[in-house]
């Protein structure tokens, strides 16, 4: 007897963190693949910088020079040079900057990799389920959501596994279920490839 309802099937077709770590010319917007040696808070680290250190700022400096002309008369000649550094884990406009794992474009919350962008959590190996791991499937699941490949796993859900863990030191995707990082990486190892 034919039912009158059909059940369709999510299939996701979610990337590795290894291959999102090969294509990242081929990283959804607005996350920018680099490493910190490409990025401009390399050198705030290297100065143990604050966060409050990361602040756009412009620096204005104009110069007069007078020259005299061999008619005997004086010319001024006047410039402008404008530098300015943007804060790549708030500017949009940093399209230059990789995307920090831990800013407010990821939503990634805590301090785990420090000033380390996305493309350095992905390179890091550890051979275990522990945090650095888990990190690298997390970069992995945010790109999967933001493309689409994870038609079950949205980006707000892959942030709320990453905080919840951080924060309570577990994820419950379900009332009474704890899952740790291990549990988290299985998870999300079913979403990919």
């Amino acid at each position: 007897m034919p039912t009158s309802g059909t059940k369709t099937q999510e299939v996701c077709t979610g990337l590795t963190p290894d291959q999102w770590k090969a294509i990242p010319d081929q990283w959804p917007s607005p996350y920018l693949a680099g490493t910190t040696n490409s990025n401009v808070v390399k050198s705030l680290t290297d100065v143990n910088a604050t966060s409050t250190d990361l602040q756009s700022t412009t620096t204005t400096t104009s110069t007069t020079t007078q020259r005299r002309q061999p008619s005997g008369t004086t010319t001024a000649t006047s410039g402008t040079t404008a530098t300015t550094t943007q804060d790549p884990t708030t500017d949009p406009n940093a399209s230059t900057e990789a995307t920090l794992y831990h800013c407010p474009v990821t939503g990634f919350g805590g301090r785990v990799f420090g000033h380390r962008t996305m493309m350095d959590v992905l390179g890091m190996t550890d051979g275990g389920t522990n945090v650095h791991t888990l990190g690298r499937y997390m970069v992995a699941a945010l790109l999967n959501a933001c493309s689409g490949r994870t038609p079950v796993l949205g980006e707000d859900g892959v942030r709320d596994m990453w905080n919840d863990l951080v924060n309570r030191g577990y994820y419950e995707p379900a009332a009474g279920m704890r899952w740790d990082a291990g549990d988290i990486v299985a998870y999300l190892q079913t979403t990919m490839g």
